[in-house]
Formats: C-alpha cells, sequence, structure tokens
C-alpha cells in the first residue's frame, strides 16, 4: 500500500501542496534553453545519486524535472537508504554484506569491499572509530545503533544534495527573479523514515540567494542558513 501511494502521487501535486498556492500543472519551459538547463540538472542530479554512497536508486535515469510558472524548477527523484533497517524475521543479503537477527542484536558480515555500499560502511566504520567504537569486520548491532548508522548515512545523503544546490545552481540562469531552484526526494524502505515521521524531503532555495553566493556576495555559511528545508 504505501509504495502504491507513492506511485499515486505525482511530483505536481506534492509541489503544490509544498508552496501552498493555487492548483497548476506542469508547464512547459519558457524556452529551448531553460529546456536544456533542465535536462543537464537531471544529468547532474542522476550521477550525484549514482555515485553516493548514502543513497541507493534502482535506476540511474531517476530524476526528473519540471517548469511550474510562478514557482520555477523542480526536481524530484526517489531513493532509499545505502544501509536499510533490518526485517525482524528475515536475514537480507546483498551483494558481499549479509546480516543476521539473533536475538535483539543485529550481526553483520562483509565480503569484498567493491561497492558504495561497501564504502558507506567504511565510511560508518570511520564514524564508530572516531567515537570509540570497534571496527572489526564482525559487527554487533543494536536496534538503537541501526537507527543511528541510518541518520548518519541520511545526513550526509542530504548534504550532498546541498552541494548540488552550491555548485550548480547558478547554471540555471533562465529562472526569473524570485524563482525557486527545489530538490524533493521521495524516500522509501526504512524504518528510520517511518520512525522520524517523514518520507518526503524538500530542498528549496531562492534562485536570487543563488546567485548571490555565485559571485561572492554572501558567504556559504549565509547560503545554507537560507535554503529552506522540509521533511513531510
Amino acid at each position: 500500500m504505501k509504495g502504491l501511494r507513492e506511485i499515486l502521487i505525482p511530483a505536481v501535486v506534492f509541489a503544490a501542496a509544498l508552496f501552498a498556492t493555487r492548483a497548476f500543472a506542469c508547464d512547459p519551459p519558457s524556452s529551448e534553453k531553460m529546456a536544456r538547463q533542465i535536462g543537464v540538472m537531471e544529468k547532474i542530479v542522476n550521477q550525484v545519486l549514482v555515485d553516493s554512497p548514502n543513497f541507493f536508486v534502482q535506476e540511474r535515469e531517476n530524476c526528473r524535472g519540471m517548469y511550474v510558472k510562478g514557482v520555477g524548477l523542480v526536481f524530484s527523484f526517489s531513493a532509499s537508504l545505502v544501509e536499510k533497517d533490518w526485517d525482524l524475521d528475515k536475514i537480507f543479503k546483498w551483494g558481499d554484506i549479509k546480516i543476521e537477527k539473533e536475538g535483539d542484536e543485529y550481526k553483520v558480515k562483509t565480503g569484498k569491499k567493491d561497492d558504495a555500499r561497501a564504502e558507506a560502511r567504511a565510511d560508518a566504520k570511520a564514524d564508530e572509530a572516531d567515537e570509540g567504537g570497534e571496527s572489526d569486520e564482525d559487527e554487533v548491532l543494536t536496534e538503537e545503533e541501526v537507527r543511528k548508522k541510518q541518520e548518519r548515512t541520511f545526513l550526509r545523503g542530504k548534504a550532498e544534495l546541498v552541494d548540488v544546490i552550491l555548485d550548480y545552481g547558478d547554471t540555471l540562469s533562465t529562472l526569473d527573479a524570485g524563482s525557486w531552484f527545489v530538490i524533493e526526494g521521495f524516500l522509501r524502505d526504512s524504518e528510520y523514515f517511518e520512525a522520524k515521521g517523514f518520507s518526503r524531503l524538500v530542498l528549496k532555495a531562492k534562485i536570487d540567494d543563488i546567485r548571490a553566493y555565485g559571485t561572492d556576495k554572501i558567504t556559504e555559511d549565509e547560503m545554507i542558513r537560507r535554503i529552506v528545508e522540509l521533511k513531510f
């Protein structure tokens, strides 16, 4: 039922709820140049997601961009976390990673580390080492520790999306002043999102602020503060 709901809620309806305006539909790009810029940004976001050690996507062409009059450019994608939560009654195998449930604890075994998931685990191990945790190949994880790992993975993934806004937002030169650059993620397959009460992440920034940042009129810290984040 959850998957069906995600399929039936189009990005346009999501954007309508997000901006609390009267009902509107996706509009054709205002120029061929805008259409090209939408295509380029789709490729950028797709590549970030494919290369990400934090988000997992099932297809390379995941991001879809649209122009909405009175709003701006909206780019949506669907993803799950690399470190998913584990079903309490089953054993999952993802490539070289095997997770087993033993009582209230999880035992994780890894083989050859040759993919994004393994890279994410290595990053998580580094975090644990900084916190005085274990770095053995076999780990024993409680449910709370699994959630903390997922939270770190999510926060790192969100930072990657913020970097997209910072590094590439000013390439959207066809956006009028006052318009928004919006990235919206449909998040699934993790009890972390259910526990936190959200399955949608929205990051949006005014193109005016992005251009001010691009010309060094505001600092990176100030630009990040001006990015609006919504979760629901």
